[in-house]
C-alpha cells in the first residue's frame, strides 16, 4: 500500500532484520515452506523500497546451537518437530540504530492475511 511505501522511504537510520527459518521445519511442513517464500519475497520487496535502509539476513538456526540460544533469548517461539525435542523456528528479530529491538515470535500461516500489516507495523515502530 501507499502507506507502507511512505514508511519504508522515511527510514532514516538503518534497520537490521534477521529472519530465522529452520530448514527442518521446511522439511516437516510444506505449508510453512510455502509461507516462508512469501515472507522472503515481501521482505526483499521492502528492502528494495527502503533504498537499502532495511538490511536483511536469513538464518537457519540449527537445533541445539548458539543460533538457537539467540533466537530463544530474543523471544522467538518454536514448534516442536519430534520426540527428540528438536524445535523449528520461523520468526523475525529487528533492530534499529539505537538498539531498540522488536520481533515477530512466529510467522503463523493462519495470520497470512495480516502479514503486510504486522511487518509494516514493526518497521514503523523501529523507524
Amino acid at each position: 500500500s501507499d502507506g507502507t511505501k511512505q514508511i519504508l522511504k522515511s527510514i532514516d537510520e538503518p534497520i537490521t532484520a534477521q529472519v530465522y527459518f529452520s530448514s527442518r521445519l521446511a522439511e516437516a511442513s510444506p505449508e510453512h515452506a510455502r509461507y516462508f517464500e512469501r515472507v522472503r519475497a515481501l521482505f526483499e520487496q521492502y528492502r528494495d523500497l527502503s533504498g537499502g535502509k532495511l538490511q536483511l539476513s536469513f538464518l537457519n538456526p540449527e537445533p541445539f546451537s548458539d543460533a538457537e540460544d539467540k533466537v530463544v533469548a530474543a523471544g522467538l517461539r518454536g514448534v516442536r518437530l519430534n520426540a527428540e525435542g528438536e524445535v523449528g523456528y520461523f520468526g523475525l528479530v529487528a533492530r534499529n540504530a539505537t538498539d531498540n529491538q522488536d520481533s515477530i515470535p512466529f510467522f503463523a500461516p493462519d495470520r497470512e492475511t495480516f502479514l503486510e500489516y504486522d511487518v509494516t507495523k514493526l518497521i514503523f515502530t523501529l523507524a
